[in-house]
């Protein structure tokens, strides 16, 4: 076979498989991507204070872990419910529902509504874990401390339970709320509520 032959031959073949290759349809698959997940926002009235696990020294949204290194469910929803949570809490803060006293350290005795307002007291306490986002809502301002060093958070909290009642407690977080709640934010990077003068 002479040389021109073999090379005709070749070319004509390449001509085939360039034809075929055009007009075979070879479908187009979309490159995969990531996809940050959706985490279904959950019900507040599936909610329950009561099943809060043991908590450590630090605002409870600092680490949504409990004091044993388990997740910490409840802070996780409050936070996924977002400002909502607020009014959640604050219906929540006359409730004597009983709990068990060492979800807290050092506690005597705890209930329901204790545990909304310490909730809500975390909420609005910014990273240094000392400073509240809202003027006068601060442990020791909001209880009315003063100068009285000695004695332990819980009771503070007694003394002014027994002093104004929690009816007193709810009525000025719903004022707080009801003057403020267009311009409450999540402000995440230091993981507490913060009214902001320049919401919307």
């Amino acid at each position: 076979m002479s040389r021109t032959l073999t090379t005709i031959i070749l070319l004509s073949v390449f001509t085939l498989l360039v034809a075929s290759c055009q007009e075979e349809k070879i479908p187009i698959v979309a490159e995969p991507f990531a996809q940050k997940p959706t985490i279904a926002k959950p019900a507040l009235d599936l909610i329950d204070l009561s099943k809060m696990p043991p908590l450590g020294p630090k605002r409870m949204q600092s680490n949504t872990g409990d004091a044993l290194g388990n997740k910490n469910r409840v802070v996780e929803d409050l936070i996924a419910n977002g400002k909502d949570s607020i009014p959640f809490l604050i219906n929540q803060l006359d409730d004597e529902t009983k709990m068990e006293p060492t979800i807290m350290e050092f506690w005597y005795q705890l209930s329901v509504g204790d545990m909304a307002y310490i909730t809500l007291t975390d909420f609005f306490t910014d990273e240094t874990e000392l400073k509240s986002t809202t003027s006068g809502f601060s442990w020791d301002e909001f209880l009315e401390r003063g100068s009285d060093k000695a004695s332990m958070s819980e009771e503070i909290l007694r003394r002014y339970i027994r002093k104004h009642g929690r009816m007193n407690i709810k009525k000025r977080w719903q004022k707080m709320w009801v003057e403020n709640k267009e311009n409450i934010l999540w402000d995440e990077p230091c993981r507490c509520f913060r009214v902001s003068k320049t919401s919307k």
